[in-house]
């Protein structure tokens, strides 16, 4: 085998390597979150300010989608903290699985208990019933 031939056959190798081995692009932060994309997809991997309240999960960053949020990156956070989690799926079957708050937009409100204090009593008639329920949330009637 000759010299050249040999040269070819070290470069394949190294770039048969190069390609099997998952790439990051680059580590960077995203409002309160910070990430990296891998296979052109986002990982989120940590949280700048530990104290916040609310953090939002946006579905996408710079054109890459969030597809993971990394094993710890909520541990020792604000017990109060919020996961807004928007239409990603993933993110809300995170905040699920680890016991965190999660809600749909930032004008949703998270009731963490709710008080029955009046119930109408009913008598069976047969006939179909339909209850009228009225949330307060601060003096305000919710919809």
């Amino acid at each position: 085998m000759g010299r050249k031939t040999k040269v070819v056959i070290i470069i394949t190798i190294f770039m048969a390597i190069v390609a099997l081995v998952p790439y990051v692009v680059r580590a960077e932060t995203y409002q309160n979150l910070t990430y990296e994309i891998e296979n052109d997809e986002v990982t989120i991997t940590g949280i700048v300010d530990r104290d916040a309240t609310e953090i939002i999960i946006p579905e996408e960053i710079n054109g890459y989608k969030v597809t993971k949020i990394g094993e710890s990156v909520f541990i020792d956070c604000s017990e109060n903290l919020v996961l807004i989690v928007g239409e990603n799926e993933y993110a809300k079957q995170y905040a699920i699985d680890n016991g965190i708050k999660y809600k749909y937009s930032e004008d949703d409100i998270f009731i963490e208990e709710c008080i029955v204090t009046d119930i109408e009593v009913q008598i069976y008639t047969g006939e179909e019933v339909k209850p009228s329920v009225l949330i307060k949330y601060n003096d305000k009637q919710l919809q």
